[in-house]
């Protein structure tokens, strides 16, 4: 379990590194690399978008909860 919370919070890192990039004027070709390497770990850990975004909101609404 703590491994496939190391491995999320990973994904996680490289997920918003790729929406910082999206949202600056870097070149498209690094976002490509970027995006590709993003799915390779999904496909390695065996993860989904959709695992780390369920997992991102979760932390949100924990974050709002301890608040």
């Amino acid at each position: 379990e703590e491994t496939r919370r190391q491995r999320i919070d990973e994904l996680d890192i490289k997920n918003h590194r790729l929406r910082q990039l999206l949202n600056s004027s870097l070149s498209q070709r690094r976002y490509q690399d970027l995006e590709v390497e993003y799915e390779s770990l999904l496909f390695q850990y065996n993860c989904t978008r959709a695992d780390v975004n369920r997992l991102q909101s979760y932390e949100d609404v924990q974050s709002v909860q301890n608040f």
